[in-house]
């Protein structure tokens, strides 16, 4: 999968941020236009990373993702935030205690979930 859009400029009232759609970067605090959109970047972020992810009790007001490896420490959680569609990460562990996959060097990751 390959994202051939770079950035995005989402605003929410007053504020404007902006999505890195091909190397997302990410930190508590970080808003995203949607779930899709923050699904997105977390799908090119494994990619450009190597590993593997699984989505996990997520809904329609929260996206929970966690390492594939379930020994691995590594998450994010995002919520719905007042305007009703866009997402903000909330709760970010960023270190892997896994190694990752395709070692290979071939730039794929696979979603389970």
């Amino acid at each position: 999968m390959y994202i051939n859009h770079t950035h995005q400029q989402v605003t929410e009232g007053n504020l404007v941020f902006d999505v890195d759609y091909e190397d997302p970067k990410f930190q508590v605090g970080s808003k995203f236009n949607s779930a899709d959109d923050f699904r997105l970047c977390v799908r090119q972020h494994s990619i450009i990373k190597n590993f593997n992810l699984r989505w996990a009790n997520s809904n329609k007001k929260c996206v929970v993702v966690k390492c594939a490896n379930k020994v691995c420490k590594w998450f994010m959680r995002a919520s719905r935030i007042i305007d009703g569609q866009a997402f903000e990460l909330k709760t970010l562990n960023p270190n892997h205690s896994c190694c990752g996959v395709n070692k290979s060097g071939n730039n794929s990751a696979s979603v389970s979930g």
